[in-house]
């Protein structure tokens, strides 16, 4: 398995643009409770997948649709299918540094059967993006007691 060291972009990169929300544990019930106060047709925009071991949820949505709140953070998808935090960039160990990966050579290590998928830092995971969720109120109450148990 291939260990990611994640680093802090010092400049934001021009190409990434968020089109995913993306809260963990106490960060990731506030967004539930954000997206229950929306109507219907609000969250209509939203695809959902969550990770209920690590109290992870993924909002999808258009930039502009997406819901700012403070302790949330935004991902893209660099490069076929793997979406990765806008913050950071992933570093892989080579001699005595870290250098950053391209965006084409993760992709191709991340390939999983035609999935997309998240790499995250904080928790460390790879999220299949396979299985979304919608954005009804049913699934927002679940996922609420499902995350808040977690968390």
């Amino acid at each position: 398995m291939i260990s990611l060291h994640w680093r802090a972009l010092s400049v934001a990169h021009p190409l990434l643009r968020p089109a995913a929300a993306v809260a963990v544990g106490k960060t990731a019930v506030a967004l539930l409770c954000h997206l229950q106060l929306q109507s219907e047709a609000q969250r209509r925009h939203y695809t959902l997948y969550a990770h209920a071991n690590s109290s992870l949820l993924m909002v999808q949505a258009e930039e502009r649709l997406l819901p700012w709140l403070d302790g949330v953070q935004y991902a893209a998808c660099i490069q076929r299918g793997v979406w990765t935090p806008c913050h950071v960039q992933a570093h892989l160990h080579v001699g005595s540094g870290y250098e950053p990966i391209h965006s084409e050579v993760l992709a191709d290590a991340c390939a999983v059967s035609g999935s997309e998928v998240l790499l995250w830092p904080d928790p460390a995971l790879r999220l299949r993006l396979d299985a979304p969720l919608p954005a009804s109120a049913e699934t927002l109450e679940w996922l609420l007691g499902t995350l808040a148990v977690s968390s």
